[in-house]
């Protein structure tokens, strides 16, 4: 989901020329009293975000005000960059780090790594600086021993304290133990010693790798009364079964800190990435979001979409947060080249499929067997989905079976799509709320959908005392093929606005006879994400759940017919609907005065190519048969539209 920018601080980006600007006020970081989750400014907050590793090599102040606008519109609240980055590794590389082995400030770098801080903070979002140590060999300015380390942690400690929109990992990983990257437990600890006898209120941690991310309750307590964390940060490994076993990773780890009668976040700070590994494991857009999704259902303090450098190619390209500096381009402008655009595609949508950073709304996939069981049915695609020819009746989706609901008054929303809604008025569904007896239910009959393959929502209202093994079920009862994408929980209190779809100011629009009529929907407000479909509008029209108009090419037809093109969206809180018009122009209507006259059959005149002749680059609009030549055919096709000046296009 992409959400427009509003009511951001205007700020001069200062880089090594200037004084860096300083976060007097701002956004800041906590964690609930509870200890499950973050908060910003005291709002629990789901830590949604993004790899920035090289933050500091960027020194074109607008390509970083571009990608944290991207971010934000994406839904976006956090980002993790290295204060001791360098790239390529090694000998012969760039040196991007803020500071000296020795604890020394380095510049521009310093200056660089304090706006973007400042930028984020305009913006709401949080900043991760990080650490590793190392032997020298692939970060020259990172700590290589425990002194150097904490003249570093000391530096940057007080150069940041007005900045309160920033965490510390001070051990990026701390458990690996080639090229000198390991951190013993007990040094982790003085590390964060050393920040809050400076800075007590800093959050600081110490990620580290694990398959995981610990093996036993013993081990996950060693590692926070030595190291004093206040959130864990594993790196939870680069393996193809991973996304799916997520869930059960989180879920495990908390009930080991409720065992032992403490509780932290648990940030999924550094997950897997593209091109880190290929032959092994080269994730897909579903990985993605299985992986996120399922982090935050289990409660999950944040997520990262992790990126960086495409170690199977010998220049690393692409390099992504890795290197933006001037040869390689701001981070966005590297997802989008890459063919097929798989984490741009992420980025677009991975708000969409958690529904809300609102801790208090868990969006559950109902492809995914560990988010939801089911009895009968089949994954299509990013959906499940059940059909009269293959399966009897039954559960579609069962579970998730969680006692983390609190006594309240809570709303379920199921999001279901119907092949055909006419017909007979068939009992369809039964969508309930259980636990341990029924809490809410509806019977969904046929015509309860208000159109044919569009997906839509279904609400029910419960109240809890508190019950155990709550489930949100589906029975389908075989009379239609029906397909569920997710179910949405949103406990009381949960951050619910209703959509607000920014007005299209040009009305009417303008299409181009044969060309695909394409239209990007923004919202001003709506939370959680809600589903998009289209009420009116040619036949094969679409509309994406990130609010993109597509999928309608218009005919010689409809140059003469206004359309009217009407979409909705909808969530849980409401729904809003946006409608405008569209005229069509001629696709001979060279001059765009909305007639086809002499003037452009001189044009189309004096770029004839006759058959086979490439037409010249400027003539491309007067190949109307898109065959590369101006020829006869051609011809035929503009006499058929010409219609005289100030007169309408003749529709053939």
């Amino acid at each position: 989901m992409r959400y427009p920018l509003c009511c951001l601080l205007v700020v001069i980006f200062a880089f090594a020329s200037l004084v860096p600007l300083v976060a007097v006020q701002g956004v800041e970081i906590g964690i609930t009293p509870d200890g499950r989750f973050f908060t910003i400014d005291g709002e629990p907050t789901f830590l949604n975000g993004v790899s920035y590793y090289g933050g500091c090599s960027i020194s074109t102040p607008s390509w970083v005000t571009a990608d944290l606008d991207d971010m934000q519109a994406d839904g976006f609240n956090w980002i993790r960059v290295w204060v001791i980055w360098a790239f390529p590794y090694g000998s012969g590389g760039n040196d991007y780090a803020c500071m000296t082995r020795s604890g020394a400030i380095r510049e521009p770098y310093m200056s660089r790594l304090k706006t973007l801080i400042t930028e984020c903070n305009n913006r709401g979002m949080i900043v991760d600086c990080t650490w590793q140590r190392s032997d020298g060999s692939e970060w020259p300015s990172a700590p290589t021993n425990q002194t150097e380390h904490l003249a570093q942690v000391n530096t940057l400690t007080n150069e940041l304290l007005p900045y309160r929109n920033v965490y510390f990992d001070l051990a990026n990983e701390h458990n690996v133990t080639t090229r000198n990257r390991f951190v013993s437990l007990s040094e982790c600890g003085q590390l964060i010693d050393a920040v809050h006898a400076i800075d007590p209120d800093r959050l600081c941690t110490v990620s580290k790798t694990g398959h995981g991310a610990f093996d036993t309750q013993a081990e996950l307590n060693t590692f926070y009364t030595t190291t004093h964390c206040q959130f864990f940060a594993p790196h939870l490994g680069r393996y193809e079964d991973v996304p799916s076993l997520t869930v059960g990773t989180v879920q495990k780890c908390v009930t080991w800190m409720n065992n032992l009668g403490f509780r932290i976040p648990f940030h999924l700070q550094e997950p897997f990435r593209e091109d880190w590994n290929t032959s092994t494991f080269d994730p897909t857009i579903e990985d993605f979001y299985r992986d996120c999704t399922g982090g935050k259902i289990a409660e999950a303090a944040g997520w990262c979409l992790h990126n960086g450098s495409n170690r199977d190619a010998g220049d690393y390209r692409p390099r992504r947060s890795f290197d933006m500096s001037n040869s390689e381009g701001r981070l966005y402008d590297q997802f989008a080249p890459i063919i097929p655009p798989e984490e741009l595609t992420v980025a677009h949508n991975i708000y969409s499929q958690i529904g809300s950073t609102d801790v208090k709304i868990r969006r559950y996939q109902a492809e995914y067997e560990e988010q939801l069981t089911h009895d009968i049915g089949r994954k299509e695609g990013f959906v499940w989905s059940a059909t009269v020819s293959l399966d009897g009746a039954g559960y579609l989706t069962r579970g998730p079976g969680i006692d983390t609901v609190s006594a309240g008054n809570h709303k379920v929303a199921w999001c279901l799509m119907i092949d055909d809604n006419t017909g007979n008025n068939d009992h369809v569904l039964t969508i309930d709320v259980y636990s341990s007896g029924t809490l809410a239910s509806q019977q969904v009959y046929r015509h309860d959908f208000t159109a044919s393959n569009t997906w839509q929502l279904f609400v029910l209202n419960f109240t809890s005392t508190g019950q155990q093994d709550l489930e949100l079920r589906t029975y389908w009862l075989d009379q239609a093929y029906i397909k569920c994408d997710w179910i949405q929980l949103a406990m009381e209190g949960a951050s619910l606005e209703s959509p607000v779809i920014a007005e299209v100011i040009l009305d009417p629009d303008q299409a181009l006879e044969g060309q695909e009529y394409v239209k990007q929907l923004t919202l001003q407000q709506g939370d959680p994400s809600p589903i998009w479909h289209v009420l009116q509008g040619p036949y094969d029209l679409q509309v994406t759940n990130d609010g993109l108009v597509s999928g309608w090419t218009p005919g010689a037809s409809d140059v003469c017919d206004p359309i009217t093109i009407e979409i909705q969206a909808t969530n849980t809180a409401g729904s809003d609907t946006e409608s405008w018009g569209v005229t069509v122009r001629s696709m001979a209507d060279f001059d765009n005065d909305n007639d086809v006259d002499q003037e452009d059959f001189g044009f189309f005149q004096a770029c004839l190519s006759g058959t086979g002749n490439q037409q010249e680059p400027l003539c491309a609009p007067t190949d109307l048969d898109n065959d590369n030549d101006v020829d006869l055919n051609d011809f035929t096709l503009f006499q058929a539209r010409m219609g005289g000046p100030n007169q309408q296009p003749i529709c053939p």
